[in-house]
């Protein structure tokens, strides 16, 4: 089931990836940058489901599965949130002798 799942996710890639290449230049950046978020939402799905396997046989399945993805995503941004937040809240004086 795994590899039926990223043999899917590799074929969207490669889908885009030619899209992509057909495009207009004017579109160029919005192009890239959907790109990076599908493959971004592409990977980070991935590894939910490698993490978690769930057994995706239903529609019931497939919004547990989405409540688990939008879980984890919550929790990542809240650790970045907290990063964050430690990293302000630290002294970034210059420690040491200063020479005068």
């Amino acid at each position: 089931m795994i590899s039926g799942v990223w043999l899917f996710v590799i074929s969207i890639i490669v889908i885009v990836l030619v899209v992509m290449k057909i495009a207009n230049k004017k579109q160029d950046v919005a192009i890239k940058i959907t790109m990076i978020l599908f493959i971004t939402l592409a990977l980070t799905i991935g590894y939910v489901y490698i993490k978690t396997s769930p057994s995706i046989d239903n529609a019931k399945d497939i919004i547990d599965f989405s409540k688990i993805y939008y879980v984890w995503m919550l929790k990542a941004f809240d650790n970045v949130k907290d990063i964050t937040g430690n990293a302000i809240n630290q002294d970034w004086n210059v420690n040491g002798n200063e020479s005068g």
